[in-house]
């Protein structure tokens, strides 16, 4: 069960979700129509079928559900914030006509302070109330419509939107892993590819700092990981680490392993890679290894991302500030064409990891 953190964490990004100029068109304009062009998704090499057949027979049927709870949806936010208009005009007006005789009956040096404040909740709660229905069709879509897209990479594949299918002590030993001891946790996906155990996890570490007024929240890490386990264990540990000043690269926890020096420059000026073993960090950092960390980065909206080979595993962190397997907006029709091929193409650049360092291989190395 999600804590209450969670909870509000999870309702801050449904709320941040809902774009101001969507309910302002939605007010004046209605409900837009449907696009009726016909999808078209990527083509995922590695599964050796196309998604469209597998989409008409198991993806929109629950599609054409959602779109009438969609339609519901809108049509119930609609009139509710145009009551929500209504209603914070006569606070407004309210606050600015009997001012005068508020303050006189409140008999309270912070008179103002509290009518203005008293005013915002009264807004805050009558516009959530507006707005409720397109959140609770949002959270409906996540645990419905992702399951079933997973479930094309292969029957054993399981979608958990609480995110408790892995533990972040367990990705400890890679290195990765900053000093934190909070964590919010959500969307856990579990499969695999080819006999290699694939993993992924939306997680957001922090850590609190200082004490009193002095006390805040830093950010450790906020994004997704990626867990790759497979039989045979790599023969040295291998890091790759955000390059940054010359103090913290020389700060970081490198584990007792050494700088290796590549090859690629753009690779080299953003990551710092140390290794136990000089010749296997080489093989797995190949130009095309590379190129596709970077990809994947690019694709989840990266900010960042980080790599560690240890063990039998491979962990990819890759920083990002978007809220990823969330259900599509309210405001956009109800076919996720959108939100699968990101999926798909995700999934195509993970499978193109574990081909491109047969980690599917008995004798990868």
């Amino acid at each position: 069960m999600l804590g209450w953190s969670n909870q509000i964490l999870i309702t801050r990004r449904s709320f941040a979700a809902l774009n101001p100029f969507s309910i302002l068109g939605l007010m004046l304009r209605g409900i837009p129509a449907a696009d009726d062009t016909p999808p078209n998704f990527y083509l995922v090499k590695s599964v050796g079928q196309e998604f469209g057949p597998y989409y008409e027979q198991h993806i929109k049927p629950r599609c054409d559900e959602y779109e009438m709870l969609r339609i519901d949806a809108l049509t119930r936010m609609r009139w509710r914030c145009w009551v929500a208009l209504l209603v914070t005009g006569f606070v407004i007006f309210s606050a600015v006509f009997f001012r005068d005789w508020f303050f006189d009956h409140m008999k309270s040096s912070d008179a103002a302070g509290f009518l203005f404040q008293a005013s915002m909740v009264v807004m805050f709660l009558v516009w959530g109330w507006g707005v409720y229905p397109g959140i609770s069709y949002q959270k409906g879509v996540k645990t419905s419509i992702y399951p079933a897209v997973f479930r094309f990479f292969g029957e054993d594949y399981r979608f958990d939107h609480s995110g408790m299918g892995m533990s972040i002590t367990s990705l400890e030993p890679s290195g990765l892993i900053g000093n934190y001891n909070q964590t919010h946790q959500e969307d856990y996906v579990d499969g695999d590819h080819k006999g290699v155990a694939l993993e992924l996890l939306e997680a957001r570490l922090t850590r609190e700092e200082g004490t009193g007024k002095n006390r805040r929240t830093v950010l450790v890490f906020g994004g997704i990981c990626v867990r790759l386990s497979m039989n045979k264990p790599f023969k040295g540990r291998t890091m790759v680490k955000k390059d940054a000043s010359f103090l913290l690269n020389w700060a970081q926890d490198k584990r007792g392993l050494e700088k290796v020096a590549l090859e690629d420059p753009v690779f080299e000026k953003e990551f710092e890679v140390f290794s136990s073993d000089q010749v296997e960090a080489r093989y797995l950092l190949s130009t095309s290894m590379m190129e596709r960390m970077l990809k994947l980065k690019e694709l989840i909206d990266g900010t960042g991302i980080q790599a560690s080979f240890y063990d039998n595993r491979l962990l990819l962190m890759v920083s990002t500030h978007k809220n990823w397997f969330e259900g599509g907006s309210v405001f956009t029709p109800a076919d996720f064409v959108n939100d699968i091929n990101v999926i798909l193409e995700q999934m195509a650049t993970i499978f193109d990891v574990i081909e491109e360092l047969k980690l599917h291989e008995v004798t990868h190395l």
